[in-house]
């Protein structure tokens, strides 16, 4: 899979093998609450984390966000996952629209978003809320990747 940060423009492939089977086999629970709204993050973040999951076809849409006060959250990331050509270029221009409207608040992040050569991929939009909780960078990549991962075992 390829891991690619429209934000940046940095991507990276991302072996199936990286990611633990007990990781995915945890994960996959997740899955059953795509179009359900925010729900805890799965594992000891969930205290402070929140992972809202919807899907179209076999493309999925992910975002994390943070609580930052007592009635406040703050999205940290967006990223979706395409499994086919069919669900790519909707997908694309959902994140790319995102990827837009950050650039017109954000300039400094002015590139031309490349969609990844291959699938599955896992593409990313950074959000203004990693501001409020730059820790979360850490294993926001990894949070990523995997949930990835689950979808593609997921949706086979």
């Amino acid at each position: 899979m390829i891991h690619y940060t429209l934000t940046t423009g940095d991507s990276r492939p991302s072996p199936r093998d990286e990611v633990d089977a007990g990781l995915l086999d945890a994960l996959l629970p997740s899955l059953a609450q795509v179009g359900q709204g925010y729900q805890p993050l799965p594992g000891p973040l969930g205290e402070r984390y929140q992972l809202r999951l919807d899907a179209a076809g076999r493309a999925l849409l992910a975002t994390v966000q943070t609580t930052i006060g007592a009635d406040q959250r703050a999205p940290l990331a967006t990223w979706g996952v395409c499994l086919d050509q069919v669900d790519e270029q909707p997908l694309w221009q959902q994140l790319l629209g995102l990827q837009r409207q950050l650039a017109a608040v954000m300039p400094a992040h002015q590139h031309r978003p490349q969609i990844p050569a291959s699938r599955p991929w896992c593409a990313v939009v950074l959000l203004p809320g990693l501001l409020h909780d730059p820790a979360a960078a850490q294993w926001l990549g990894d949070c990523e990747r995997c949930l990835a991962w689950a979808w593609v075992e997921g949706t086979r």
